[in-house]
């Protein structure tokens, strides 16, 4: 089973490790839905992220340049935390559930 999550993390990944164009990540991203409405979750991430927090953006580009922003040059890469119901661990400390 996928998700649009897991498509996301595979595709922006190879991506920002250099292994994939944007345009194959946009690709990926289109077979689950034609449109992406991308917002920030607070003001702070849209800050960081140049997201806004209020009004969504048309474009799955948009969540590539706030990836690239946070994961810059010779950093770890992206990737996808599912913890089962009720299990925390690995999600940031201090954030909203």
């Amino acid at each position: 089973m996928s998700s649009p999550g897991q498509t996301l993390t595979v595709w922006a990944g190879s991506w920002l490790a250099g292994h994939a164009a944007p345009d194959d990540v946009l690709d990926a991203l289109h077979a689950w839905a034609p449109m992406h409405l991308v917002v920030s979750h607070d003001e702070p991430a849209g800050d960081l992220s140049g997201v806004p927090e209020h009004s969504p953006v048309d474009g799955a580009a948009v969540l590539l340049t706030a990836l690239r922003r946070a994961d810059p040059a010779g950093a770890d890469g992206i990737r996808l935390v599912l913890p089962a119901p009720g299990d925390v661990r690995g999600l940031p400390p201090g954030t909203a559930l």
